[in-house]
């Protein structure tokens, strides 16, 4: 019925409800509001037709009256939680879900800039992506730290960074999680974007995150990259010498979330202490560099044994850096990155 239709009579969508039929001057030209019969009475609505998109499964819509794409990821994946339908068919008129609509709609936004994908629950999680090439996951520490990595993916030319906010940090919805929550989240962005198999680097406690994640999907990670991370250790001596140095390097000041920080520092605490986890870490197939700041207050001797038990681990310093390198010592860090993960492919 719809496909007779002169393109002159094709629905007219207005976010955020479209119209559920023809626009007023369509038929002779007689004019009525919106969703509305000849004598102006609403038409009765079809509970599988809210929130329909007429442009992108009726007739023949033409660009006039077509719903942008980057409209519609707004519209059915935005930051506020509301849940996406996921049947609707009767909608579109082909066998095909909001979701998958919006997933279509981000992949013209993946390159650049700022992105929301939804987790396994439907939870909105916040990514930026910068620059262009390979994928490489961007892992900040903390836990529970808004993303914090820009200036790093700055110094990585040639490598599409993706930085997400983790679960109720920051610009991504949810709160207080697990290890396996944010694990699952990970891959919900990689399963979202369309990758098979991504390069992976972690700083600080992003490196215990990212390891967790490797152990976890191993068949995903082409390579991991431990930037200043702490290794497998719950060591007094070693957080005796972390309390005595601090305030003796360059502060970072970001936003976080103390709740998450706590729930997630006592899951790795658990990870940790499990009784196959050397088994595994010896068993990991996966490249590996850990990379350590010479001058971090946080003793390096856990990296160290966690480098040397892996399979597939290499070793390296950045001499004289502090925890967060970036901030004064950029050209060296980027030089021991861009060395550690090779050329992007």
């Amino acid at each position: 019925m719809w496909r007779n239709w002169p393109r002159r009579c094709a629905p007219r969508a207005v976010l955020p409800r479209p119209p559920l039929y023809p626009s007023p001057r369509c038929r002779g030209g007689s004019a009525r509001p919106l969703g509305c019969n000849t004598d102006g009475r609403p038409y009765p609505e079809h509970p599988g037709r809210r929130g329909m998109v007429p442009a992108l499964g009726w007739g023949r819509s033409n660009a006039r009256n077509s719903v942008s794409v980057p409209a519609l990821l707004r519209s059915v994946a935005s930051p506020s939680g509301r849940k996406i339908p996921e049947d609707v068919t009767e909608c579109f008129g082909t066998r095909r879900t909001l979701r998958q609509v919006a997933d279509v709609a981000g992949a013209k936004r993946r390159d650049t800039g700022d992105m929301v994908i939804s987790a396994a629950d439907g939870t909105p999680l916040h990514v930026t992506a910068l620059g262009k090439g390979a994928p490489l996951l961007l892992l900040s520490g903390g836990p529970g730290c808004v993303n914090y990595l820009g200036p790093v993916a700055a110094l990585l030319p040639g490598w599409r960074c993706l930085l997400p906010d983790p679960r109720g940090v920051g610009q991504s919805g949810g709160g207080l999680h697990d290890l396996t929550t944010a694990l699952a989240d990970l891959e919900a962005l990689r399963a979202a974007l369309g990758i098979e198999r991504w390069r992976v680097l972690g700083h600080s406690w992003g490196a215990d995150l990212g390891l967790a994640y490797t152990l976890a999907h191993p068949a995903r990670v082409a390579q991991l990259l431990s930037v200043a991370g702490t290794g497998i250790q719950n060591d007094r001596d070693w957080k005796a010498a972390y309390e005595a140095g601090k305030g003796q390097e360059p502060a970072l000041d970001v936003a976080w979330n103390p709740e998450v920080h706590r729930a997630l520092l006592s899951d790795w605490r658990a990870l940790i202490k499990a009784p196959d986890l050397l088994r595994r870490l010896a068993d990991l197939p996966v490249p590996t560099t850990v990379l350590h700041m010479s001058a971090d207050i946080r003793p390096g001797w856990p990296a160290r044994q966690l480098a040397a038990l892996l399979p597939l681990g290499t070793w390296a310093e950045v001499p004289g850096a502090p925890h967060n390198a970036w901030l004064t010592h950029p050209e060296e860090l980027g030089s021991a990155l861009r060395t550690a993960l090779g050329t992007p492919t």
